[in-house]
């Protein structure tokens, strides 16, 4: 497929960062950094989310010229970074939506919401809490993911406890 420059801002600068991707079908998709919009391209440039797997943090693409009894798929051009989580929505986030959300910590169950994979589950034994890596699922809507290449990491951002319910007066 294409490939697009989603800005000229440099982010490997040993700050965590927020990036989401909003698409709109029929419409546009925009790229927010921080909370900050810094791309916007067809919809139709993104492709929707189909198949048997995910690969997140690298390229993965079938090749027609492989020998035979070799894999018929390559993966390269693997992110030279950390990821601590992944949300999946199936629903229009606004840009205060987003920024509301980013560095919060959600349920799973939140309306909307496919896939929520946090990549650590806190875990109490003795009165002590620490945090494992994990690979569930949170929304419990799709099966466990599996590791390729997974380098755990010692450190991660900062998170809000999840927002409490509020009721929000509206009118139509």
């Amino acid at each position: 497929g294409e490939q697009y420059i989603l800005s000229n801002t440099s982010y490997l600068n040993n700050i965590w960062h927020h990036f989401a991707l909003n698409v709109i079908r029929n419409g546009s998709a925009t790229v927010y950094v921080d909370g900050v919009a810094v791309k916007q391209l067809p919809a139709s440039a993104i492709e929707g989310l189909s198949g048997g797997e995910i690969v997140l943090g690298a390229c993965k693409y079938r090749t027609d010229d492989t020998p035979p009894g070799e894999p018929a798929y390559i993966t390269e051009n693997y992110l030279s970074g950390r990821i601590d989580e992944l949300r999946i929505w199936k629903a229009y986030m606004t840009m205060d939506n987003i920024r509301l959300k980013m560095n919060t910590r959600i349920t799973g169950k939140e309306k909307g919401l496919i896939a929520y994979y946090p990549f650590e589950e806190i875990v109490e034994e003795q009165g002590v809490q620490r945090t494992e890596l994990s690979l569930t699922d949170r929304t419990g809507n799709t099966t466990a993911a599996e590791v390729g290449q997974l380098l755990e990491s010692v450190t991660h951002p900062s998170l809000k406890a999840a927002r409490e319910l509020e009721k929000v007066a509206s009118t139509y």
